[in-house]
């Protein structure tokens, strides 16, 4: 079994990040008490508690999400492994994640089949995934 998409732990030290900044605000609106800190406060535990469990899924998330055998794919989504036969695997498309203008290495990989479309999320090296994809379904194709 070929390992082809390992997960980005990049991810989950921008969430961390987010925590501490959610913090802050929090600390800020509790020593602060300016006008509406009722509000900065609501906001900062509201943040908190969405960013805690993202990070909790990508922490359950295996390290490797996408692993070949020889004729299937087989991907982690929705906390499962789906098998995708080569054949029925239509098109592989990329998005890298994006801050501000500085374009990241980590991103999502969509692979549409023939009978749905799986988006794979926070994929490490998201282009060299889609290029050994893409090869080892040629490969494949070449060989029928």
């Amino acid at each position: 079994m070929k390992n082809i998409a390992k997960k980005s732990n990049l991810a989950v030290f921008l969430l961390c990040l987010g925590e501490v900044v959610s913090i802050l605000f929090g600390v800020v609106a509790l020593i602060g008490k300016m006008s509406g800190w009722e509000v900065l406060l609501t906001f900062a535990v509201i943040f908190f508690i969405s960013v805690t469990f993202g990070i909790i899924y990508e922490l359950k998330r295996p390290a490797n999400l996408i692993k070949a055998d020889g004729k299937n794919l087989l991907i982690y989504i929705k906390g499962k492994w789906t098998k995708v036969a080569f054949e029925d695997v239509i098109k592989v498309d990329f998005h890298n994640a994006q801050s501000g203008r500085t374009m990241l290495k980590f991103g999502t990989l969509t692979v549409y089949t023939k009978s749905e479309i799986v988006k794979i999320y926070n994929v490490k090296n998201v282009a060299q995934a889609w290029k050994e994809i893409n090869i080892i379904i040629y490969q494949n194709n070449r060989a029928e």
